[in-house]
């Protein structure tokens, strides 16, 4: 596929488009298809076992993981936003990395991790398919 080239001038229209298209980042490859089992592979590999996890014992470690990585592994601040107390986050942590490994911070799979967040909540909501065509200049 084929982009067009960026132009310097733009009407309101497709400022906004182009601004648009410019800041979905990780959305520009996560929202071009329908859904696709590599992706879903991707989220399951990267997932599965905090999926798991969470629907049998109708807990939230997908949320806790998710509100971690957000806030850069500062324990205070992602206590705070879940409204837990620190040592409720310190067990979730625990069986984070029980599931996932404990290499779950380090930057490579970091980004795995995030990634396949994204794409599990938008699978998740149906928003699987974007019309990359109404957001070309």
């Amino acid at each position: 596929m084929m982009m067009r080239k960026k132009s310097s001038f733009c009407n309101r229209s497709t400022c906004f488009k182009k601004f648009f298209y410019d800041k979905i980042g990780i959305y520009q490859i996560l929202l071009l298809g329908e859904k696709n089992e590599y992706v879903e592979t991707f989220i399951y590999d990267q997932l599965g076992p905090v999926l798991e996890y969470d629907a049998k014992m109708n807990a939230s470690l997908l949320t806790t993981l998710e509100v971690y990585l957000k806030n850069r592994g500062r324990k205070k601040e992602t206590a705070n936003e879940l409204f837990i107390v620190r040592q409720t986050l310190y067990h979730r942590l625990e069986k984070i990395e029980e599931l996932l490994g404990y290499q779950f911070m380090e930057p490579a799979r970091r980004l795995a991790l995030e990634t396949a967040i994204l794409a599990y909540h938008i699978y998740q909501s149906g928003h699987t398919h974007f019309n990359l065509e109404d957001y070309q200049l």
